[in-house]
């Protein structure tokens, strides 16, 4: 929805809102990608979005308790917690986990 509406949008009106906002030139401003997020960023926000969507409906459903939704436990140090132990398993001279 996000990059439809972005798509639909004259560059103009983008630097005008903008210009608006943050209170800079309009005319500094030459792309409608110098304005926003990026694709990779997009597409994993989306991503999130739909897995505590989903995550909410399993617990809205009682198919998972609440303590699922305390997002903060799902964090990149657990996960590199895992691989490390995963690591530590395996061989010297092995790569694959």
């Amino acid at each position: 929805m996000w990059s439809a509406w972005i798509e639909s949008t004259r560059i103009a009106d983008l630097k005008e809102k903008i210009s608006q906002l943050f209170l800079t030139d309009s005319n500094s401003i030459t792309s409608k990608s110098k304005l926003f997020i990026t694709i990779p960023a997009l597409f994993s926000i989306e991503l999130n979005a739909h897995s505590l969507t989903y995550l909410a409906l399993l617990v809205a459903d009682q198919q998972i308790t609440e303590e699922a939704l305390n997002i903060s436990l799902f964090n990149s140090q657990m996960c590199e917690a895992t691989f490390r132990a995963a690591r530590s398993m395996s061989g010297p001279f092995s790569s694959v986990v």
